[in-house]
């Protein structure tokens, strides 16, 4: 069983978590964390972690590259789907928080 918990407007913890027979793993902060914490039945807990330098290095990485190479286009993300993320994350944002939505921090 998996469990994600999102929340933009309660001060609540936004936590990734896979239970299975032996315990479960939970990942804080999942879309950009660099640790993990394995819960074990017994109550153990052995704690992972991979340092990430940035939670947008992917993105800065194929930035670069395509500069590097003179492209303008990458062929992993064309503009048109970049163009339908965006438009879908401001529409949910539109509806969790009405029309005033760019001005609330």
């Amino acid at each position: 069983m998996i469990n994600i918990s999102l929340s933009t407007r309660l001060d609540k913890p936004n936590t990734f978590i896979i239970y299975g027979e032996k315990g479960e793993i939970s990942v804080p902060n999942y879309w950009k964390s660099n640790q993990a914490s394995l819960i074990k039945n017994d109550g153990t807990v052995e704690e992972f972690s991979h340092p990430m330098p940035s939670e947008f290095s992917y993105e800065i990485d194929e930035i670069a590259e395509l500069i590097n190479k003179g492209k303008k286009k990458s062929e992993k993300l064309s503009p048109e789907m970049t163009m339908t993320t965006v438009k879908i994350v401001e529409d949910l944002y539109q509806k969790w928080f009405g029309k005033d939505w760019p001005n609330i921090k």
